[in-house]
């Protein structure tokens, strides 16, 4: 069950999340989808539409994932906050901003990596992501996935999970019927951001 009980911290369980194709490609992986789509512009579009889908639904996912327990531990307790938010990191942020702001997609968005070399031979250098693993928010990118941070350790997630399903499939479907009316993928994006 969810901690805390007198007082010790809090304990939940992390659901990572992403969406594939039938062969394989990683619906938010920036590079990998821009590579078998051809095209700059699929990745925003779909990240635009899950940016929207948890403004719109972040009562839902908040929904999913009430339990007593768990309510009391969220907001505290080393927990995410109880209200649901999503964090997407600088750069994913600064890269959506400029899709939002110019209603054009400023090319591949693919991260850069900081390799960190502590100078010790025991240990090798290792490479740091981009995205940040920011632990204040219960839905944050992470880097070719989303991670929903605030599901209660007791909590089983196919209720989570069918939630999230059905709130992307929402905004996917926007997508094809505004762009076969003729409008271009980064102005669908932008609209979905604003």
């Amino acid at each position: 069950h969810e901690k805390p009980f007198k007082g010790i911290n809090g304990s939940g369980k992390h659901n990572n999340f992403s969406l594939s194709t039938d062969a394989g490609v990683n619906l938010f992986n920036g590079p990998q989808l821009t590579k078998v789509a051809g095209n700059s512009s699929t990745f925003p579009v779909i990240m635009s539409a899950v940016v929207q889908a948890v403004n719109e639904y972040a009562d839902l996912m908040r929904m999913s994932i009430a339990a007593p327990g768990n309510d009391f531990r969220l907001g505290a307790m080393e927990a995410p906050p109880a209200i649901i938010s999503t964090y997407l990191g600088e750069a994913l942020t600064n890269y959506l901003s400029e899709v939002k702001q110019s209603a054009t997609v400023p090319g591949l968005y693919d991260p850069a990596k900081t390799t960190i070399d502590l100078g010790l031979p025991s240990i090798a250098p290792f490479t740091v992501p981009a995205e940040d693993r920011n632990r204040t928010s219960p839905f944050p990118y992470g880097g070719h996935r989303f991670e929903f941070r605030a599901v209660g350790s007791s909590q089983n997630v196919s209720m989570v999970n069918t939630v999230l399903c059905t709130i992307f499939a929402e905004s996917f479907a926007m997508m094809p019927d505004a762009i076969e009316k003729g409008e271009k993928p980064a102005a669908v994006a932008k609209k979905m951001l604003d």
